[in-house]
């Protein structure tokens, strides 16, 4: 079965090369152009698409009401912005309901990678509602004290943006969140793999509408998810992260590489926090158990969850548009078996960085035989 793929742009020259562009993807997806928001949404009342890529400087009703709508129609609709310089307070007000955000002119085979991976995200979640839950998440559960520790600082008005980055790297969600919008062109083209470097390119102003005004951690702070499991995932993810920098280095990783081998070790177990916002009581329930090995933990939550955290979190990345390595990373960290490829370095430093972690800082409640 193709993929669906619903374009929307009140620009009808753009819509000719968007459609001319993407002829050879015929076979694969099938395509509707609409140059209206209202008609788009009209066609969503009767049709679901798998992605939606939408402009954002339209008249009558703007890109950012229009992916407010998607998200309430058509749940599990991947959402991506392709738009130019569009007014910040658009932007801002999209930053709740985009999954990703591409900066127009964009290359054609860029942009048929994007929807590509976008579309490959249908088959790997059996789940409707876990599917549904994923595609609707605006941000991850932080920890409160970090998270008041991080206003209080953009309220004082402190330039310290080390420090800041500090903060937010301190927590999973927070982290998620920030490095979602930093690298996926919401607000620059510059891209930034750690918490540091995106405090830095958004800028204290920014940061300061994006979490005080916008509120984008605001929602976030609740009690569906426990203070425990919260704080140890993010030890066991900065220690992951920490030990994944080190052993890349030894490799001779340096630069942005190093950073994204970085990102990978800090984003690896993400599934878990998303797991345990979907269902609390059942991830509570599994927690409790104990497994002698990681492919009998990984079934036990596929036969609960309808997959596993390792798919969750590769499925969660992928959807907020993070580069492939991590994604990899996240979706095979307990996968022994030897991979060759693009990303087969950092597979094999991050499962092996994981099994060490795991000894010290526990987070599964796996108990192999040695």
């Amino acid at each position: 079965m193709k993929q669906t793929i619903l374009f929307v742009d009140d620009d009808p020259t753009l819509l000719s090369g968007l459609q001319r562009m993407l002829r050879p993807m015929r076979t694969d997806w099938a395509m509707t152009f609409v140059s209206d928001s209202s008609e788009a949404v009209q066609t969503m009342n009767s049709t679901c698409f798998d992605v939606v890529v939408t402009d954002m400087r339209m008249p009558t009703v703007d890109g950012a009401k229009l992916l407010a709508e998607v998200r309430n129609l058509c749940p599990h609709s991947v959402r991506i912005v392709l738009s130019g310089q569009a007014e910040l307070e658009i932007v801002l007000r999209a930053v709740e309901h985009a999954h990703q955000y591409i900066s127009k002119p964009c290359d054609a085979e860029v942009l048929k990678e994007i929807i590509k991976q976008a579309c490959a995200l249908k088959g790997v979640i059996s789940n409707i509602a876990l599917k549904d839950f994923i595609a609707q998440i605006r941000c991850l559960p932080v920890d409160s004290t970090k998270y008041h520790a991080v206003r209080a600082a953009l309220e004082s008005g402190s330039h310290d943006l080390d420090e800041l980055g500090s903060l937010f790297a301190a927590d999973l969600g927070m982290a998620t969140k920030l490095l979602q919008l930093v690298n996926s062109s919401f607000f620059t083209s510059t891209r930034a793999p750690t918490c540091h470097d995106a405090v830095k390119v958004l800028g204290l102003d920014l940061l300061t509408e994006l979490v005080l005004r916008v509120g984008i951690f605001a929602d976030c702070e609740t009690h569906s998810v426990s203070h425990l499991v919260i704080s140890s995932l993010n030890e066991h993810s900065i220690r992951a992260a920490q030990l994944v920098k080190e052993q890349a280095q030894s490799a001779g990783m340096a630069g942005p590489e190093l950073a994204h081998y970085e990102m990978a070790g800090f984003l690896h177990d993400v599934g878990r926090l998303v797991l345990a916002t979907f269902a609390r009581a059942h991830y509570e329930e599994l927690s409790s158990q104990h497994f002698e090995s990681w492919s009998e933990l990984l079934a036990a939550e596929r036969q609960m969850f309808g997959a596993s955290h390792q798919d969750v979190g590769a499925y969660f990345l992928r959807l907020w548009g993070f580069e492939e390595g991590v994604v990899q990373s996240a979706a095979a960290h307990h996968d022994d078996s030897e991979t060759d490829g693009p990303f087969a370095v950092v597979r094999r430093i991050v499962n092996a960085v994981d099994q060490r972690v795991h000894r010290d800082l526990p987070v599964e409640p796996v108990e192999e035989k040695r």
